[in-house]
């Protein structure tokens, strides 16, 4: 802030501030003119602020008390300078605003630095997976390996830290220190030698492993944790309306302060549920946007941001993932006018970033910014960032909740958060401590919206749920709908014949052979593999058009066995193989669902109804699910819940043994 800047708005504060204690009404009027003129400005909210202490410390009447605490609080947040930090801190304290607020946001702020201490031991810090091997090398130093595949959230994190520092690795149970360098698209993993003091036996076990299991790149976020910490400390003091809202202690919406149009600028072909869900998006404080697969969230954020944008509202729009914003802000530049300028993509270009938003990449926001889309961490590691009139969240399933509450302290108007409770959270390898509530649960669980009591979420006017969607074929909507949404979801598509199949979804019976390995992420079923790869050729060969084809399975050991026949056959280009949590957010025309798993406790990876949710909801046109059914239906194996909705997936798909050739029912 230039001298001169702050020295004016000082003495106008000043003088806003003796027009106050003289008459109230026009003094609140001059600052709120001052705000208007000349942005957001702790000099401003603290002299507001000491005006209403004023009248508290003559009238005690409580409404000025906590007029006087906002502003202090405002004040301390936008202050650049310490000493005027501290005075705004010395005000508060001597109105004594330590209330319920003050302590809920505490409890969170103690639950965030629990998480720093469980992620100091590797084992609790997330995997990322590396498979698809193509090449190994060693000498007497390292043995390197190089792999077709490998989570972007890697290459992310290593250009983060732009320094050649080892990096933990994961063979099998063992940690490894390694380097990383990125080859083209592929990724090369070394690791000394001696460092890890590998013998010849191990060098051997770690080529098996790397070839039939895949390695795991082991993240370390600890700074992550640690500045978000810091950010929620800092706004600890700061009035936030919206924690009210997430301990559950407010349940009916406020109204936002949105002024505008808004008929005139919703898409006419969005349907009644996508539009009510923009409405209350504008017109109240916070709403959440339950949007089950298919059914067009990201239309709908697009519609509110553009509503937002053309009224003259500021935005921030976050998300945990970098595709995530990145699609977002690819779908509004297509679909709405706008001004260059206006809009602002933090943080740095990534090999997979759409061409059609590289020019909006900077590291500056301006005054003139409207819309500014980035992650988390790109608002978390900022020295400071002003408030945005509303903040848009997407893919909060999957979003720690002290996240959540962290951005929502940069919201002045309303808070829009959207995603779908009956979607899978971020994982949790099974040798891994389970995170406290705050990282474990995801935000509707929170606020008790769900499947799990549908009817009341459906009543709490903070959901806005979208009923309709244009993904899947019928027949997997109605599967869909009836395992997963009460039948509340409703087929919005019509079937143009893409593919001329007697049926959507099929169940082919088939045992195969289970080998299992140390940890669950082990098991493979070769037969299978083979079977699924070998079929889909054939599949291939029959369709007169090109088809998006997907293979999903839930252990990292058996994508590897897949990917292997693939590789083969010549089709690892054509066809995507991987994890359900790698497929999630996806879309394919065809899905291969394989369950390894015969005659062994089942994993929880394939008794999860978020899971299975995620599996099915990815096909377009036709799913065609792989196991063993009477394994499926043993009670011997599987509690009642789960095996009744085995037992209706394999009612909707044909009963197809194993020896029938499985192209024919196609």
């Amino acid at each position: 802030m230039k001298s001169n800047d702050f020295k004016e708005k000082t003495r106008k504060a000043v003088k806003a501030y003796e027009v106050m204690i003289n008459d109230i009404e026009e003094g609140e009027q001059t600052f709120k003119n001052l705000i208007f003129q000349y942005g957001s400005d702790g000099m401003f909210y603290f002299h507001r602020g000491m005006a209403y202490k004023h009248y508290y410390d003559t009238t005690r009447d409580e409404k000025y008390r906590k007029r006087a605490i906002e502003d202090f609080r405002e004040a301390d947040g936008l202050f650049p300078f310490p000493t005027w930090q501290k005075k705004a801190r010395q005000e508060l304290e001597s109105l004594n605003p330590e209330s319920e607020q003050t302590s809920e946001i505490d409890e969170i702020i103690k639950y965030v630095w629990k998480e720093r201490e469980r992620i100091e031991n590797k084992k609790n810090r997330q995997p990322y997976f590396i498979f698809g091997l193509t090449k190994t090398g060693e000498d007497k130093k390292v043995i390197y390996f190089v792999f077709e595949h490998y989570h972007e959230r890697i290459r992310i994190d290593i250009e983060r830290r732009r320094v050649k520092e080892s990096h933990d690795l994961k063979f099998g149970d063992r940690f490894l220190e390694g380097k990383i360098e990125f080859i083209g698209d592929e990724i090369k993993v070394i690791i000394p030698v001696d460092k890890n003091s590998l013998d010849s036996d191990d060098i051997e076990e770690l080529k098996e492993i790397a070839e039939k299991e895949g390695i795991y790149y082991i993240s370390d976020f600890r700074e992550n944790i640690e500045k978000l910490a810091e950010f929620l400390s800092k706004k600890r003091i700061r009035n936030n309306k919206y924690l009210d809202y997430f301990f559950n202690i407010k349940k009916t919406p406020g109204f936002s302060g949105f002024s505008g149009i808004i008929d005139e600028l919703i898409e006419e072909n969005l349907n009644e549920s996508q539009i009510e869900a923009i409405k209350r998006a504008c017109f109240q404080d916070i709403t959440f946007i339950w949007g089950p697969p298919g059914t067009g969230k990201t239309e709908v954020l697009c519609n509110i941001l553009n509503i937002f944008y053309r009224n003259g509202y500021r935005t921030l729009v976050v998300s945990l993932s970098n595709s995530t914003v990145d699609e977002l802000l690819k779908k509004f530049i297509s679909k709405f006018p706008y001004e260059k300028e206006e809009i602002i993509r933090l943080g740095d270009e990534r090999p997979q970033t759409p061409r059609e938003i590289l020019e909006f990449f900077s590291d500056e926001i301006q005054p003139f910014t409207k819309i500014v889309a980035c992650n988390f961490n790109n608002i978390f590691f900022r020295r400071k960032v002003e408030p945005f009139d509303f903040v848009l969240i997407d893919e909060v399933s999957m979003t720690p909740i002290p996240n959540i509450v962290a951005i929502s302290y940069l919201a002045r108007e309303g808070l829009i958060l959207a995603g779908d409770p009956a979607q899978l959270p971020p994982p949790y390898p099974k040798d891994m401590e389970i995170p406290n509530e705050w990282f474990s649960k995801n935000i509707f669980e929170k606020i008790g919206i769900g499947v799990e009591n549908i009817e009341e979420s459906f009543k709490d006017r903070r959901c806005a749920f979208l009923d309709t969607q244009y993904r899947m074929a019928k027949e997997i909507n109605d599967l869909v709908s009836e395992l997963f949404y009460e039948g509340k979801l409703r087929c919005g598509r019509k079937d143009d014949g893409v593919l001329n199949l007697n049926r959507r979804v099929y169940f082919i019976d088939s045992h195969g052979k289970i080998e299992t390995g140390p940890e669950i992420i082990h098991r493979r079923n070769e037969p299978h593999a083979e079977a699924i790869v070998k079929n889909i050729e054939k599949i291939l060969g029959k369709l007169d058009k090109p088809m998006k084809i997907g293979i999903i399975t839930p252990y990292n050991a058996q994508v590897c066995t897949i990917y292997k026949y693939l590789k083969e056959k010549g089709l690892a280009e054509n066809v995507k193989t991987g994890t359900v949590h790698i497929f999630q957010g996806q879309e394919c025309d065809i899905i291969f669902f394989n369950i390894p798993d015969i005659d062994v406790e089942p994993s929880p990876l394939i008794v999860d109804r978020k899971l299975l949710n995620v599996v099915l909801s990815r096909a377009k046109e036709a799913i065609l699910i792989i196991g063993d059914k009477n394994y499926l239906l043993s009670p011997d194996f599987f509690e009642e819940e789960i095996r009744e909705i085995y037992k209706k997936i394999i009612e909707a798909g044909e009963k197809i043994s194993g020896d029938v050739k499985w192209i024919d029912v196609m």
